[in-house]
Order: structure tokens, then sequence, then C-alpha cells
């Protein structure tokens, strides 16, 4: 499963918008439901460093990435 959220060309300074944040959880809650087997949230760039830079400084470096994880209650990989 994967998102994308929009940063404005600006990954590594546009902020993860409140609105942003709270489409994201949404959507994870509902894909847990769906999947319960899932205990990961993985970073893009985890899969695949050598091509993927996501989700950048705006979800990784400014805590957004570990919140969503904490909130959905799942073990963050970067």
């Amino acid at each position: 499963l994967s998102c994308e959220t929009e940063d404005a060309g600006l990954p590594q300074t546009e902020p993860v918008t409140p609105d942003q944040y709270a489409v994201v959880l949404a959507w994870g809650r509902v894909m847990m439901a769906l999947y319960p087997s899932i205990r990961y949230l993985v970073a893009h760039a985890a899969i695949s460093p050598q091509t993927r830079s996501c989700p950048g400084a705006r979800w990784l470096f400014r805590g957004q990435f570990d919140r969503l994880a904490q909130d959905l209650g799942l073990t963050p990989v970067r």
C-alpha cells in the first residue's frame, strides 16, 4: 500500500498540512481495517534508497512520519 501527499515541488521544506495528515491517518485506519496484518509504516526510501528520497524532511524530520506510525500503532521503518 502506498500514499502520496502534495508538496508543491518542495519535499524538504513544504510542511504537511493538518488536512493532509488527517486524510493520511484516516486512509491508514481504513487500510489497517482491511488488512489487519499490517505491522510497519515504511518510507519509500527504505525500500529503494537509490531512487527514492520520499517521504522527505516534511514527513521524516518534522516528526510527522513517527507520529503517524504511533497514531496507527505501527512500527516506523525509515
